[in-house]
């Protein structure tokens, strides 16, 4: 009784898919992993690193200094007059926290001056941004 179909073995070579398919699965895991989305990395600022650094998911308010000192907000360079008019125009209510993200090398008594300012306009919530090691 001749049921089954005997299958002809073809002499050659052929590529095992199954492995390919995985390293292209797990390279575009780690490559989707490793990318980081930060706004400061297009501003070319590095942060200082903080052992006890915390992740934080919900960002109000950031201003930026790169390592010229300049300072941003709102994705342009702004002054420290101009910075404390913008804050002036802004609801308290609705911000719950401001972000400071500096440069490493960035002057000490700039940070402090900004914080001034926000704290003069009411804004009493500020964390400065450092990365984790």
């Amino acid at each position: 009784m001749g049921f089954y179909k005997r299958k002809e073995k073809i002499n050659g070579t052929f590529i095992e898919m199954t492995p390919l398919i995985d390293m292209v699965f797990l390279l575009l895991i780690f490559f989707l992993l490793s990318t980081s989305l930060d706004n400061y990395k297009k501003l070319n600022i590095v942060l200082p690193s903080s052992q006890t650094a915390e992740k934080v998911q919900i960002k109000d308010i950031t201003i930026f200094i790169d390592k010229e000192n300049n300072i941003y907000f709102n994705d342009n360079i702004v002054s420290l007059k101009k910075l404390d008019s913008f804050l002036q125009n802004i609801d308290k209510n609705s911000i719950s926290t401001v972000f400071i993200n500096g440069d490493e090398n960035v002057q000490y008594k700039l940070i402090i001056d900004i914080i001034d300012i926000l704290r003069k306009n009411g804004f009493f919530n500020i964390s400065l941004g450092v990365k984790s090691y």
